[in-house]
């Protein structure tokens, strides 16, 4: 099985690796107001709805960062901010 390994870089933006490298995250919610997507912003901790990352102690141990939709989970993180 494939691990799953994100970060938040230094400005605050999350990134995951896909692919072999470290891809910025856009915000969707943002993007769903803009035309065309353009002037996108990232997925970042500039939000209110960005968590803070934690660890799930009790099942896998892996490190969870809640989001607007979504929970993910890494395997490996790192907060760089």
């Amino acid at each position: 099985m494939r691990k799953i390994k994100g970060k938040i870089n230094k400005n605050g933006v999350l990134e995951i690796e896909r692919s072999g490298r470290f891809k910025k995250q856009d915000c969707l919610r943002s993007a769903a107001w803009i035309n065309d997507n353009l002037g996108c912003s990232f997925c970042g901790d500039n939000c209110s709805l960005f968590g803070e990352p934690g660890i799930e102690k009790f099942f896998t141990g892996r490190i969870f960062l809640k989001l607007c939709e979504k929970t993910w989970y890494f395997d490996e993180f790192e907060d760089e901010r």
